[in-house]
């Protein structure tokens, strides 16, 4: 049995939802395992930097000590050791008569007073620090952007003799949480999008049944032979113009898959790179920025690829002024990916370079017609040098050459290739692209459509008069 076009297009758009959905619920997995792994990997970070720091300075921690100006000097040397633009304040405070007062301050912009007065933000998370002698950690707004605060204890004789403070920028943090969201934005856009298209595709489907049952109800109540070869005739018309926009959707979805391929590959080698790193905790800022930067681009590719083939099939309403260089690179956006892919060479010599009225897209599809066809001729062969010429040049008309290498079309069916549903492509054939090509030609374009057989292959010309 065998299934209606409409029935594969909807279990093809289901399928391609569904893929992603379940591409954009392992994205997210990934998202809060990068973003949670680069804070922690911060925190840890700061955790050994304290651990390193108390360790040092265990033994100089006592006022009496740090009176010295000497030794004072060489805890703030190590202090600022550590100090950059992100990591900017690391001081040392402690704690007398219940307030709080600088001991060393690390940092190089702004070097406070010893003993100077201390006023903390998160009052009460310093008094845990001295109660519970654990470290602590909390984030905070300032004028510049999200910061995080880290209180480390130097515990003496289990006590508290001071507090090792980092004060850490948490800006490249919410860079990269904010480059995951967007790109979490653009997977919603695309399901949202293939979510729409299955809905056209099954209201069409809807429509079309509808259709078909009216005119199988009105072919039953007529009686007179004429009225039903007419009506036959008509819904063979309809037939091929149905058929005709299906296959066009099918190249299409085809052609997408051909464009989508790599950037969806570099996509998911990008997202399991990501997880590799977090998983082996070697994740840090430049790695997680630079995979963020090629996944918007790969994103955005991928966006300009749909923007591409939806104006590529809409129809054109009036003649338009173009050039064949214009036209070419439109069809070349379309198809070039899977020429390249399938190791075809193509190429091009356009000697009329005027630009003339034509219903533009309506010669893009046919011209996309013809070299699909001998794209999918030549794929069919073990040829080492598949080529596909294609010159334009201007006599008495304009006239477009396509010619392959594909070993032409054979004499005993050559006066049948325009004819509706005769196809050389055995079961993967519909036989009306070259038909309706061929009628866009002749009633759309005022042109002709001839082909003739070459040494290696066969030579299709488009002929058109020259309007400006």
């Amino acid at each position: 049995m065998r299934l209606k076009p409409v029935y594969v297009f909807n279990f093809l758009a289901i399928f391609i939802v569904t893929v992603f959905f379940v591409v954009y619920y392992m994205f997210q997995n990934v998202q809060t395992l990068v973003v949670n792994t680069n804070f922690y990997s911060n925190l840890q970070y700061v955790q050994n930097i304290t651990d390193n720091i108390v360790n040092e300075i265990k033994n100089e921690i006592s006022i009496t000590k740090l009176q010295n100006p000497k030794i004072r000097n060489n805890i703030s040397k190590l202090l600022s050791l550590f100090v950059t633009n992100r990591y900017k304040y690391i001081y040392i405070v402690d704690k007398n008569s219940g307030d709080f007062r600088f001991l060393v301050d690390g940092s190089k912009e702004d070097r406070a007073a010893f003993l100077e007065p201390y006023e903390p933000i998160e009052l009460k998370k310093w008094n845990e620090v001295y109660k519970t002698k654990k470290d602590i950690y909390f984030t905070h707004k300032n004028i510049e952007s999200l910061w995080m605060t880290y209180l480390k204890p130097i515990v003496i004789d289990n006590k508290v003799k001071a507090i090792l403070v980092i004060d850490f920028s948490m800006k490249e943090h919410s860079k990269i949480e904010n480059s995951l969201q967007y790109l979490n934005n653009i997977f919603k856009f695309l399901i949202y999008l293939f979510i729409f298209i299955f809905i056209i595709i099954v209201w069409f489907s809807f429509i079309d049944a509808k259709k078909e049952k009216q005119l199988s109800e009105l072919n039953k109540t007529l009686e007179k032979r004429v009225q039903e070869e007419i009506l036959k005739n008509r819904e063979k018309d309809k037939q091929l113009f149905y058929q005709s926009r299906l296959a066009q959707m099918g190249e299409m979805i085809s052609m997408i898959a051909h464009q989508w391929r790599q950037p969806l590959a570099s996509i998911s080698a990008v997202i399991i790179s990501i997880k590799f790193k977090a998983q082996m905790n070697q994740l840090d800022k430049e790695f997680i920025l630079q995979k963020m930067e090629s996944l918007m681009n790969y994103t955005q590719y991928l966006s300009h690829t749909i923007d591409d083939f939806r104006e590529f099939f809409k129809p054109t309403k009036q003649k338009e002024l173009v050039s064949f260089e214009e036209i070419m690179q439109s069809v070349l956006d379309i198809i070039g990916v899977s020429l390249k892919n399938r190791g075809i060479e193509l190429s091009m010599k356009i000697e009329y370079k005027d630009k003339f009225l034509v219903f533009s897209n309506e010669l893009k599809q046919v011209i996309l017609n013809l070299i699909k066809n001998a794209e999918d001729v030549l794929s069919e062969t073990n040829l080492k040098h598949k080529k596909i010429n294609i010159k334009i040049y201007k006599k008495e008309n304009i006239i477009f050459e396509i010619e392959d290498n594909g070993g032409g079309i054979k004499e005993d069916i050559s006066d049948k290739i325009f004819e509706p549903y005769f196809s050389t492509k055995d079961k993967n054939g519909t036989g009306i692209g070259l038909y309706m090509s061929k009628m866009i030609v002749q009633k759309h374009l005022n042109g002709e459509l001839i082909f003739q057989n070459t040494d290696n292959g066969v030579l299709f010309k488009i002929i058109l008069k020259e309007e400006k």
